[in-house]
């Protein structure tokens, strides 16, 4: 097979994949707690199911958590690096893809809770998580739930903002731009 034949076929493939790549919906958390506590994050999932409903953590691509004390990180934990962990039988999370909010104001085990890399309430986490119940919210920091950072619910204490919708993956079109160069040097150099 020539160069440019293989080149071509490349370039094709690569731009059918491209094509019809899935795309993120992202989301950016921010929550405030009690006692200097605050959290950041993002939660990504496929945009096909942007205004499907309530999903939950079955349907995530990731869920990104920082935490932090007085403006500073303490830590941070992913879903897609670290996984669940050994609260994988408990991580809870409910998301509303209509109207881009968390549901809370339920137990945190519940469809209106959250329990994300803790163990049932919140009370203890392998590195950092985060709970909210039917009463309060908190995180949870090097293993211990942190009761100081406890806060009652309050309407849009755990807020999301929309990003982006984004094709993945976005290197595909890297390496399409890229092939497509390395033909037309070779054009250039049989001329």
């Amino acid at each position: 097979m020539r160069l440019s034949n293989f080149l071509g076929a490349i370039a094709l493939s690569t731009s059918t994949f491209v094509v019809g790549a899935a795309s993120a919906a992202t989301y950016d958390i921010s929550w405030i707690g009690d006692d200097d506590y605050t959290m950041t994050g993002q939660l990504i999932f496929d945009d096909a199911l942007l205004g499907s409903g309530i999903i939950d953590e079955t349907q995530i691509t990731d869920l990104t958590i920082d935490v932090m004390y007085m403006g500073a990180s303490v830590g941070t934990r992913s879903y897609l690096t670290d996984g669940a962990g050994i609260y994988d039988s408990t991580f809870n999370l409910n998301f509303d893809t209509i109207t881009g909010e968390f549901l809370t104001g339920g137990l945190s085990d519940s469809s209106t809770g959250q329990l994300w890399f803790t163990g049932p309430g919140g009370s203890t986490c392998e590195t950092f998580g985060f709970a909210s119940g039917a009463s309060s919210q908190a995180v949870c920091v090097d293993g211990d739930f942190v009761a100081s950072s406890n806060t009652l619910l309050r309407d849009s204490i755990l807020t999301t903002t929309f990003v982006a919708a984004v094709p993945l993956p976005a290197g595909g079109l890297l390496l399409l731009s890229a092939l497509g160069g390395a033909a037309g040097l070779r054009r250039k150099r049989k001329a």
